[in-house]
């Protein structure tokens, strides 16, 4: 189920549209899916790039992903204040927002945002319809809804005046 939906919106997206969601606890399979995930921390962000790329940045910050554990989960772990270990956690989460900082994936990011007029920061216009289709489609549906609503009158007023067997 979550995959076709996920399938539904990777299609959407290539039409240039943005999509952003947040998704509970996604299967490794579900994960590997996604074109781009973000993750706070701490009201900052800790990673922003493609699945495998989260994969490898943990890596090197010294989180590896152990084999036959779902990575996103891992990382929420990672990126999680745990109790009792409140200090250890903390200090952890600010090594991994700083080593992103420093990283590449966020230089591509800012660059992207700082270069307005690159081709992947706009999505193409989407197509307009012109004024005569757009009369026409709501001249048929105001004729379509006045007709609807003297059926439904006309049913009303019938029912009413059924004789009484």
């Amino acid at each position: 189920m979550a995959e076709n939906v996920i399938q539904i919106l990777r299609g959407i997206a290539k039409t240039g549209r943005t999509i952003i969601c947040t998704i509970h606890q996604p299967s490794s399979q579900l994960y590997q899916m996604f074109h781009r995930v973000i993750y706070l921390a701490n009201g900052q962000t800790a990673f922003q790039g493609t699945p495998p790329e989260s994969i490898s940045f943990f890596e090197r910050c010294g989180h590896r992903v152990p084999d036959e554990y779902n990575p996103s989960e891992w990382i929420i772990y990672k990126l999680a204040i745990q109790p009792g270990m409140e200090s250890q956690s903390l200090t952890r989460i600010e090594h991994i927002i700083e080593e992103y900082e420093r990283s590449e994936h966020r230089k591509k990011v800012v660059q992207c945002l700082e270069d307005p007029g690159s081709e992947k920061s706009r999505p193409e216009p989407m197509h307009k319809a012109n004024v005569f289709t757009q009369f026409w489609a709501l001249l048929s549906r105001y004729v379509f809804v006045i007709y609807a609503t003297i059926h439904v009158y006309v049913s009303v007023i019938l029912i009413q005046c059924k004789p009484a067997v």
